[in-house]
């Protein structure tokens, strides 16, 4: 039986006794690709005062992979989004992951202490914010306003 996400049950149960199986075979640049195709022209996101498309999610998200490719980010960096928007922040994981890399995403309202401890331990190359004031004075890393 299948729950939704492209597993069945069956997998499920192997998994929790330890079993290996393999890893599914789409991944979530090649469903977004599949969706955009299908809807290009419909609504993404719907929010309270403005709602996207899916065309212009996928030039949101290619506007800010340009921006994180010129900055020399590839596969398997980390990338911080300290995002309030979550229109943007939706757009700015798809821009990570087209790029193969990895996001790694935090909310606007934790403390600068804890903020600096997240980027230095995960080794983040590459922060999209819309308030760089908010970063900790010791950030030196690759920053993108958006």
């Amino acid at each position: 039986m299948d729950n939704g996400n492209g597993y069945k049950t069956d997998d499920l149960l192997k998994w929790m006794k330890g079993e290996k199986r393999g890893y599914p075979s789409v991944t979530i640049c090649d469903g977004w690709y599949k969706s955009l195709k299908e809807n290009y022209d419909e609504i993404a996101i719907r929010g309270i005062d403005r709602q996207i498309t899916y065309q212009e999610l996928e030039e949101r998200s290619n506007i800010i992979a340009l921006k994180l490719k010129e900055q020399g980010i590839k596969k398997a960096d980390v990338v911080a989004i300290i995002l309030g928007c979550p229109k943007n922040s939706i757009a700015a994981q798809l821009a990570v992951l087209k790029l193969n890399g990895v996001c790694l995403n935090i909310e606007k309202n934790h403390p600068r202490t804890r903020l600096e401890y997240m980027l230095n331990d995960s080794n983040t190359k590459a922060v999209i914010c819309d308030d760089e004031s908010e970063l900790p004075d010791g950030y030196n890393g690759i920053l993108i306003n958006y």
